[in-house]
């Protein structure tokens, strides 16, 4: 990752021109170490959207709602995010529900889903990320 390029600018303080050498070397991989991820990671990030539009979201989302009154209680969100692929811990299930379930209403609505959805898929710069 970029850790070859800190190692390689490391390298490069040492004397010896062999140090220099692979300090170089070092700093080029970490390079284009990064900007081959990079592309990767948009790559990968095009495939999941295509595979979940907003319709298949909708759909997963009724699938989960167990009752059918347009709202996830906690255990079906879990089970939903199971559905869809993503990782994510019991405790870590359960503050994201409550962070995104709307004040005063009972359950997660498709829209509230859809906000943490979008969220977690951007990262600092407004790209989706993996």
């Amino acid at each position: 990752s970029c850790l070859y390029f800190v190692a390689g600018t490391i390298h490069t303080s040492k004397e010896s021109k062999v140090d220099l050498g692979v300090g170089i070397f070092m700093c080029l991989v970490g390079i284009i170490y990064c900007i081959v991820g990079g592309t990767s990671v948009k790559r990968a990030v095009d495939k999941r959207r295509s595979l979940f539009s907003k319709r298949k979201l909708r759909d997963r989302f009724n699938e989960a709602d167990k009752e059918g009154n347009g709202s996830l209680r906690l255990s079906q969100f879990r089970n939903l995010t199971q559905m869809l692929g993503v990782q994510i811990s019991d405790a870590e299930a359960e503050m994201i529900y409550t962070r995104y379930q709307q004040s005063g209403v009972m359950g997660m609505k498709f829209n509230d889903f859809m906000n943490w959805w979008t969220e977690r898929n951007r990262d600092s710069t407004g790209e989706f990320s993996v």
